[in-house]
C-alpha cells in the first residue's frame, strides 16, 4: 500500500488544549509542479530520482516515490511543520471499520454513487465495511466530484471519532493496537498515543472538515485540479492547528 496511488489525502491537526482541530483535504488529482516535488524530495532527505518532466498529481506521488516524499512535499506546499504520516489501504480500512462494528454516520444529503454501487440516503445510518469504503470512494455521482469525495472522507473520520469516544478513554490502548495493526506510520508510539487520546476530549464537529479550493483543468492529456491562491489562506490559518469557522 505504501506504493499505490492515494485516494484520500488529508492534513489532520489537533490542539487538545483548545479542544479543537481540523481535517484539510487535498483533491487527489491536485497538480504538483516539478520544482515543488524536488523541494519535497530535499525536505524528505531522499536521494535524487527521475521525476515527471512537468509535475505530477498528488495521487501519483505516493505510487512513484512513497510516503516520505508525500510528507516532504506536503510540508513544502503548506509551509507547515508536519509531524508524520499515517497510511492505510482498502484492507486496512476494512479492518478499522470491522473493529468499529460498522460505521454509524449521519449523511447531510442523498448522494448518487455514479456507478453500479447503490446510492446513499440522507440521514443517520450504519454502513458495513464495504459500503463505508464505497462512500469514501464515490466521485462521479457527486456534484463537485473530487472535492466532494474528499469532504466525504472527512465526514467518515468524524463519524469514526464519535464511535471511538463511546468506548471510553480506557479503551485507548486497544484502539492504538487496532490502528497500528491496520496502518503504516512514522509517528512515535508517544505521538500515536497523544493523537489517539486527543480524540476523546472534544466533539467531532470541533474537528473542522474542509477541502482546499481549486479549479479543474488539464496538464497535457490528464485531467487535474489546480489549487487556487485561496489555499494559501487555509495553510496560514492552520498554523496554530485550528481553522477559522465562517458563520
Amino acid at each position: 500500500q505504501l506504493r499505490f496511488r492515494a485516494d484520500s489525502i488529508h492534513v489532520v491537526t489537533v490542539a487538545p488544549s483548545l479542544e479543537a482541530g481540523a481535517i484539510v483535504g487535498f483533491p487527489r488529482d491536485a497538480w504538483i509542479d516539478k520544482e515543488t516535488v524536488l523541494a519535497g524530495n530535499e525536505t524528505a532527505q531522499l536521494p535524487e530520482a527521475d521525476l515527471p518532466s512537468g509535475g505530477t498529481k498528488w495521487t501519483n506521488l505516493l505510487a512513484s516515490r512513497g510516503p516520505e516524499i508525500m510528507l516532504g512535499t506536503a510540508e513544502v506546499v503548506t509551509g507547515l511543520d508536519l509531524e508524520g504520516y499515517v497510511i492505510t489501504g482498502f484492507k486496512g480500512f476494512d479492518g478499522l471499520i470491522t473493529y468499529l462494528g460498522g460505521l454509524v454516520i449521519d449523511l447531510p444529503k442523498t448522494m448518487r454513487s455514479g456507478n453500479t454501487w447503490a446510492n446513499f440516503s440522507a440521514g443517520l445510518q450504519t454502513l458495513n465495511p464495504t459500503r463505508a469504503l464505497q462512500l469514501a470512494r464515490i466521485r462521479k455521482g457527486l456534484p463537485r466530484g473530487d472535492f466532494d469525495r474528499s469532504f466525504n472522507q472527512g465526514l467518515i473520520m468524524q463519524a469514526a471519532m464519535d464511535m471511538i469516544q463511546l468506548t471510553g478513554i480506557d479503551a485507548l490502548p486497544e484502539w492504538v493496537r487496532i490502528l497500528t495493526d491496520n496502518t503504516w506510520t512514522d509517528l512515535t508510539t508517544e505521538d500515536v498515543l497523544t493523537l489517539g487520546a486527543s480524540a476523546f476530549f472534544f466533539e467531532s464537529d470541533r474537528l473542522v472538515n474542509t477541502v482546499l479550493p481549486g479549479r479543474v483543468g488539464t496538464a497535457g492529456a490528464a485531467s487535474v485540479v489546480y489549487l487556487t491562491d485561496d489555499a494559501e489562506d487555509v495553510y496560514r490559518d492552520l498554523e496554530d492547528g485550528l481553522l477559522t469557522v465562517e458563520e
